[in-house]
């Protein structure tokens, strides 16, 4: 059964209250009191949105300045991390005692300081740090007698046969932390598993630190290795600086997880790997902020700021919004009962004139009929 409206209302034959209630109902001053309130209220809520829009822009760009802010300050310290690994190389430069350039107290003193930038933990500092120097083969036999063993023999006696790098042995002089010591000084670099040769070449032929793509060291830790040359003419060797990833997604965390994702790429080979990535914030679309490519160890890395839809949206101040939706329902009322009120005045002085025209034309009819039997 259908619902009973009000024009349907059961009542009483001819009874003045229900006849009034559809006059009311149906009346044109209620209806376009109606139509005024709906046309502002739709009017206001174009106008709130369009605010919001706006907003919504403003804040983007807000963040859109902040993110590359943000992205310049870490892309310098990248690169100011990069650039300290060959400080850190030059201080081996014109050490001509090439069985130890350093003091083990010294090496380790300027390791630890060498190793202490960023803002992490101890345990995610660059995990290894070992250095090389080249020995020619004619130069092989005095190089041991003074080293006291023969190259490829660590501290601990486990003798790997060295391999060499541009022609020359790289016997590790150097290790830190401490605990390498006795694991690694002695080797042969070149033997080393996951020791990339070719790499550490190009670095002592360039002078330029050069980078591993994201790969195991030789404990099976994930990260990255970085050779930085050593001294120049045949007085060279090389600082292999591993970096666990770690590290670096330390390093490059968001300055703001809950509203800003980070993003690392390794873009320098024909399939991009992910250095360091954060989870999306929410299910909706992506807004990018800022991003940049630079090198890093002669690798082609991505760094990007981003953020969500919803994040923008939800963060857009709503204050002013909300006001105005409610200053414009007030209005819209306010408009419609005054719209009835005038429309019903103007409808009540138009029925009162036609009354007193009805009265009077029927006075003068009846006025004209007596004439007209006298």
């Amino acid at each position: 059964m259908g619902r009973i409206t009000a024009l349907q209302m059961p009542c009483s034959s001819g009874t003045v209250t229900c006849e009034k209630a559809r006059k009311a109902i149906c009346s044109p001053a209620l209806v376009l009191a109606v139509l005024v309130g709906i046309v502002l209220m739709i009017a206001t809520w174009q106008i709130g949105a369009s605010m919001h829009d706006h907003e919504a822009d403003e804040l983007q760009q807000a963040f859109e300045a902040e993110a590359a802010s943000r992205l310049a300050a870490t892309l310098g310290g990248i690169m100011s991390a990069e650039g300290s690994m060959g400080s850190f190389a030059e201080v081996f430069l014109d050490r001509h005692n090439h069985t130890q350039p350093l003091t083990t107290h010294s090496f380790n003193v300027a390791a630890a300081r060498y190793t202490k930038f960023g803002h992490v933990v101890a345990s995610n500092h660059p995990a290894h740090v070992l250095v090389t120097r080249a020995v020619r083969p004619e130069e092989r036999t005095a190089w041991e007698a003074a080293f006291g063993r023969p190259i490829g023999t660590s501290e601990e006696g486990v003798f790997t046969e060295p391999l060499s790098v541009a022609g020359a042995y790289h016997p590790v002089v150097h290790a830190y932390p401490p605990s390498d010591v006795r694991k690694y000084v002695g080797l042969g670099a070149g033997s080393l598993p996951n020791v990339d040769r070719t790499l550490m070449q190009l670095a002592i032929d360039s002078g330029r630190t050069m980078a591993t793509p994201v790969s195991e060291w030789v404990d099976g830790t994930i990260g990255i290795t970085f050779y930085s040359p050593v001294g120049a003419g045949t007085n060279v060797g090389c600082v292999l600086t591993f970096t666990p990833v770690a590290f670096m997604s330390e390093q490059l965390r968001s300055y703001d997880p809950s509203r800003v994702v980070s993003t690392v790429v390794d873009v320098t080979d024909r399939s991009p790997f992910a250095v360091h990535t954060e989870p999306p914030l929410d299910e909706s679309a992506v807004v990018q902020l800022a991003a940049a490519v630079i090198p890093v160890g002669a690798r082609l890395w991505r760094f990007a700021f981003s953020t969500s839809h919803d994040v923008i949206h939800s963060t857009a101040v709503h204050t002013h919004v909300e006001t105005l939706y409610i200053l414009g329902f007030v209005a819209s009322a306010a408009a419609g009962v005054l719209v009835y009120m005038l429309v019903t005045a103007a409808v009540q002085r138009h029925e009162k004139r036609l009354k007193n025209l009805s009265t009077s034309v029927a006075a003068n009819t009846h006025a004209r009929m007596l004439n007209f039997i006298n």
